[in-house]
């Protein structure tokens, strides 16, 4: 039986996450951090006698599922309550998932990586600076410029609410005024820490702005204790984070909305 989850359904929820906790990453850090409700979040979940067996969160436009019960007709229900940008999750779910969701998402596939250690990363150039809240609309400007990131950051409300609530780190390089290259950190779960929004402006790329970037939050990262975590679309042998000494864990994949991308395929 699918429920509507509650703050008091944490635990149980909390218990079925951590047996993948890598893969789990970003549905755990938003439970601890907001609860099973806010104003942009819901969770719901398929309980038998007890025992869960699959989570769904919609976390502003995006929707995160997990378990071997995900049901495609409830998903469907979710997307005609809900304006989903991008369902995602391991992705042999996510594929399966594809012929529910329908024509109007394209189906991405990524690898999970993780990172064990610093040696391999970059040095600090001191070139890249923390955002500020006043930066959350400039950021969310430069991540639509760049079509990888039109659907997962297509909220300028999710990117403003965590730079303002400390919700992990965001930063930016500049030249002359506009932001030229970004990434950032999530508010991350009890061991691991997904890293996104890395990217940089083509006519800037090549120079080594975003290792600076990935490396200076790794470090952060590791720091605490964790274990730093990103998905990377392309293989290793041309990945900036495979270089950086990050290493395949699983296979991620996102249903991503069309009409959302302005993708033509």
């Amino acid at each position: 039986m699918i429920i509507t989850c509650a703050d008091s359904h944490a635990g149980l929820l909390e218990r079925y996450l951590e047996q993948e906790y890598v893969f789990n990453t970003f549905l755990l850090a938003d439970l601890r951090l907001y609860g099973a409700s806010a104003p942009f979040q819901d969770t719901w979940a398929d309980v038998e006698n007890g025992v869960c067996r699959a989570v769904y969160m919609r976390f502003y436009q995006n929707l995160m599922v997990y378990g071997e019960a995900v049901d495609g007709a409830f998903v469907r229900s979710l997307l005609k309550r809900f304006p989903i940008s991008v369902i995602m999750g391991k992705q042999e779910l996510v594929e399966r998932l594809s012929g529910d969701a329908g024509d109007g998402y394209i189906l991405r596939c990524k690898r999970l990586c993780m990172l064990e250690g610093e040696d391999a990363l970059q040095p600090d150039a001191g070139r890249a600076r923390r955002a500020e809240p006043a930066d959350a609309g400039r950021i969310h400007q430069f991540l639509q410029s760049l079509p990888e990131f039109t659907s997962l950051y297509a909220s300028g409300e999710m990117i403003a609410d965590r730079i303002r609530n400390n919700d992990g780190i965001h930063l930016m390089l500049e030249r002359d005024g506009e932001i030229v290259s970004h990434g950032n950190s999530t508010a991350g779960a009890g061991r691991t820490v997904m890293l996104g929004g890395v990217g940089t402006a083509p006519a800037f790329r090549g120079r080594g702005y975003a290792s600076e970037i990935v490396s200076a939050l790794s470090r952060a990262v590791l720091a605490e204790g964790k274990k730093p975590c990103v998905f990377c679309g392309r293989g290793p042998e041309e990945n900036l984070f495979d270089r950086l000494g990050f290493r395949t864990v699983g296979g991620w994949a996102t249903l991503e909305a069309v009409e959302r991308t302005g993708i033509d395929e």
